[in-house]
């Protein structure tokens, strides 16, 4: 009986910075034309139901309409609003709370619906109905707010939970008021409320072709307080189909890349010389961006996580960062006079990597090529076959119980440039950077490894049985229970590629465990982040550095 011990190198992957889906640009590498814009519109990671808002200046709300803002309220210093989407809600400790069943709610918590009733008729402008909003409260004594609905600026009252109740409250309201006429306003799913912390509506506002916009209300005082956050420049409140509202920062240009950095790479480095580096990737990195309108159905230029750059705002600022993206204001890496498209990736694993090898489309400044500044950063991945498999299946490649896993070729890094999947519902073929989506991994620089107990054909450990399993012959321990343990299983055991070789690893049950190993933390295109750190320890500027992760572009 035997246990048969096979040496395997630890292979690492890398994370990748970039989440959603590529779209390479800049590869027809015309000169173009290029201006960096003032103003950048930030989508935030931040989709929710209601929303708390204070600033330290006090706060404006208002609208955007053709370019030009109009104020319809103001918040005193330090003090909260909410601003909610039109629905169910209860009254919570720190925020609104949604509810879909009325039994859901807590005893003693007061309830808010989306029906609510139109005082009079409708008003040319918000001037005359924020008036008759003042000549009804004092009148009659109703608590009413404005509200812009249908396009047409109205006086309402109340937030009922159904069409009922406020039936109810019009019987009630003609008592005191038969006068004006009422009618009930339904739910919409494009409108905003807004209430001051005693849950008192200040405003419905449905928005058309206007931007619900929220500032500071002093210009020396200039960041809102959104949640536990805070902002430079003002937010926009949108509602767009299908979604909760969604917040849209407006800031300057660099103002945004000021919190960007820090997200980025760690401000404790204090290493100026690689902030600055970071400072240009991560401009050139926004302005690309922008310039391919990929948030456009959403009218934002880029989004505040790793699909576009991870973004933090102000809460996220540190002076040295902020520092190196003044020093470097204005500057973009270009290629043959035009802004190149940056990636970069925490740690390459010691090799940069071409982007065709990765995505599809060929970029002549990103090269396969050693990096011997990078550390070879190293993760271990373990999971059941089992686990496995169920992960193959969430990310589309359902091969039913996962029965093998072949590394079929790489590339001269060593990443995996395509690998068969087989289980028991047959085999697929997965290529570049869909290889370590497919278990989850962060890159595909990995290599894979079990620890699968085979029983031995009567005792011995036969040529057939070796062939069966791919390997070659090694030495081998005697054990008793007639099993052995496969840990890698190298095809013809000859190696390939710095080390790496065309494995495959066969899976006997489901409880079988499955190691990948990988070196490096990203895609490994273009900057390893950890590698510019070597070298601005070693001295090399910051112009040095982008100059040895993206050979042929110039600073300008």
């Amino acid at each position: 009986m035997y246990k048969r011990i096979c040496k395997f190198l630890n292979i690492s992957l890398v994370f990748v910075i970039v989440v959603c889906s590529f779209k390479i640009i800049n590869t027809d590498y015309k000169i173009e034309a290029y201006t960096i814009p003032d103003l950048l519109r930030v989508g935030l990671n931040t989709i929710e139901d209601s929303y708390s808002l204070s600033s330290d200046s006090g706060l404006s709300y208002g609208y955007y309409e053709g370019g030009s803002y109009k104020e319809l309220g103001t918040v005193a210093k330090n003090t909260t609003i909410y601003i909610r989407k039109d629905a169910y809600f209860y009254n919570g400790t720190n925020l609104p709370v949604m509810y879909t069943s009325e039994s859901s709610v807590p005893a003693g918590k007061n309830k808010y619906g989306p029906f609510r009733i139109q005082i009079g008729g409708d008003y040319g402008s918000f001037e005359d109905a924020k008036k008759a909003v003042s000549d009804i409260s004092s009148k009659y004594k109703v608590v009413c707010y404005t509200a812009l609905s249908g396009g047409k600026w109205k006086v309402c009252t109340g937030d009922y939970t159904s069409a009922s109740n406020a039936e109810s409250a019009i019987t009630n309201l003609k008592k005191t008021d038969d006068k004006n006429t009422y009618s009930v306003i339904k739910q919409s799913s494009s409108a905003l409320v807004i209430q001051d912390t005693s849950y008192n509506t200040l405003l419905y506002f449905e928005p058309g072709d206007k931007k619900f916009t929220v500032k500071p209300s002093e210009a020396d005082l200039p960041l809102i307080k959104l949640g536990t956050k805070y902002y430079r420049g003002y937010l926009e409140f949108r509602r767009f189909s299908g979604r909760d509202i969604t917040v849209i920062n407006t800031l300057g240009f660099d103002e945004y890349l000021y919190g960007v950095l820090p997200t980025e790479v760690s401000a404790g480095w204090n290493l100026s010389e690689v902030f600055k580096a970071q400072a240009v990737t991560a401009r050139n990195f926004a302005y690309v961006n922008y310039r391919a309108s990929k948030h456009s159905e959403y009218d934002f230029n880029v989004c505040s996580t790793s699909c576009c750059q991870n973004y933090g705002g102000y809460s996220s600022e540190y002076k040295v960062t902020s520092d190196a993206v003044n020093a470097t204001k204005g500057e973009l890496l270009l290629y043959k006079g035009s802004p190149a498209s940056i990636y970069y990736s925490a740690s390459n694993g010691g090799y940069t990597e071409a982007t065709q090898n990765v995505w599809s489309a060929t970029i002549d400044y990103y090269k396969t090529a050693p990096d011997e500044y990078d550390p070879k950063d190293y993760m271990l991945y373990t999971m059941t076959a089992a686990e496995a498999s169920d992960t193959l299946k969430a990310k589309g490649h359902d091969v039913g119980d996962l029965q093998s896993i072949e590394i079929i070729s790489r590339s001269e890094s060593g990443r995996v440039l395509e690998m068969k999947i087989t289980g028991t519902k047959g085999s697929k073929t997965i290529t570049k950077s869909s290889t370590r989506g497919a278990f989850g991994l962060r890159n595909q620089m990995f290599s894979v490894r079990t620890d699968t107990v085979y029983t031995m054909i009567d005792g011995e450990l036969t040529d057939t049985v070796l062939g069966y399993l791919n390997g070659s012959k090694y030495e081998t321990v005697f054990i008793d229970d007639g099993t052995y343990t496969l840990q890698k299983i190298p095809t013809d055991g000859i190696e390939k590629h710095n080390g790496y070789y065309y494995e495959k690893v066969v899976i006997k049950n489901q409880n079988d465990k499955i190691y990948f190993d990988v070196y490096g933390n990203g895609h490994g295109v273009g900057m390893s982040q950890l590698g510019a750190k070597k070298m601005a320890e070693l001295g090399k500027t910051y112009k040095e550095i982008m100059s040895f992760y993206y050979p042929g572009t110039t600073i300008g």
